[in-house]
């Protein structure tokens, strides 16, 4: 009897789409060239924190080129 798969909804399938976006654009931003300008840095953590709904304390790490070396979320931003 052969196995039914299950097809993902077509309603996931931009989300999926979007994830691998985010991931592959952190990922080339890392190895690809130095955030030069605040435009830079702009962009890449607007594609970083895409997810996120409420602010939240990311600190970059960078190297001595201004390349990434790894970004962690520290917290959330309190609410007033």
């Amino acid at each position: 009897m052969p196995m039914a798969y299950a097809q993902p909804r077509v309603a996931s399938k931009p989300k999926a789409t979007a994830e691998l976006f985010r991931r592959s654009f952190i990922e080339a931003m890392a190895h690809r060239h130095v955030l030069a300008s605040p435009a830079e840095v702009q962009s890449y953590l607007r594609v970083l924190l895409a997810k996120t709904d409420h602010g939240v304390f990311v600190m970059l790490f960078l190297d001595a080129q201004n390349r990434v070396i790894a970004s962690e979320e520290m917290g959330d931003v309190p609410r007033a």
